[in-house]
């Protein structure tokens, strides 16, 4: 996988929207939280490499009503969410959370048009690394999930709108995505040692009318399992 800054890869979408900041983890915030908190749209959230494990438990708005969830950082309208040196040395770790809903990184129904890149998450055993349910796009880039416990928990729950994901490793978890109701491009992505009941990917239709739509290109699948 090939690391690019945030900067060079962010420099077109921030172009133009002068009024946008960069918000530093730690040297600014303590947490991711508390740097997403702060952001307003356009803004870049930049952390600095090293594990980030502080987490919270609050109210988010899922397509279901709204749940308790824990997170290592809560993903905002608009906002960038970016590591300074990628996924190599730089790890979003919620492990040891509890709670009966736990995703490393959560977006309820109005945080659309969030982009994630450059983590390795550290997915709980029965946690997600990315519960995206926003209404419109959410994107995530160069990063990896794994899990600590084998073929223990999923790596995106992608509920309704659409995402894309690209150049990401999905990595011994159970499921790599589960989608519902949504469309997801995945491209130049790789994903290995995923075992579940339904295989490593999962998609199924949405309220409605309106199917999850896949589509694949140039990624990698191998040593997956399922058992249905």
């Amino acid at each position: 996988m090939r690391w690019l800054s945030p900067f060079a890869c962010g420099l077109t979408l921030l172009a133009g929207a002068g009024h946008a900041e960069t918000l530093r983890v730690p040297s600014q915030y303590a947490t991711i939280i508390a740097a997403l908190d702060a952001a307003a749209y356009l803004d870049t959230v930049l952390v600095a490499p090293g594990v980030h494990s502080h987490a919270e438990t609050r109210s988010v708005d899922l397509w279901n009503g709204p749940q308790d969830v824990t997170s290592v950082g809560f993903l905002q309208f608009g906002v960038f969410l970016a590591s300074e040196g990628g996924p190599d040395v730089t790890t979003l770790d919620l492990s040891e959370g509890s709670g009966s809903t736990l995703a490393v990184l959560a977006a309820g129904r109005a945080a659309s048009h969030a982009t994630v890149q450059g983590f390795r998450f550290v997915v709980p055993e029965n946690g997600v690394g990315i519960r995206a349910d926003c209404s419109y796009g959410i994107d995530v880039r160069d990063c990896v999930f794994e899990t600590g416990v084998p073929h223990g928990g999923w790596g995106l729950a992608r509920n309704g709108g659409s995402s894309r994901v690209v150049d990401c490793t999905f990595d011994g978890l159970a499921r790599a995505m589960n989608l519902y109701g949504c469309d997801l491009v995945l491209e130049c992505c790789l994903v290995s040692d995923c075992s579940s009941e339904y295989g490593e990917l999962y998609a199924s239709p949405g309220p409605g009318a309106y199917d999850a739509a896949l589509t694949i290109r140039d990624s990698v699948f191998r040593g997956n399992h399922w058992s249905w």
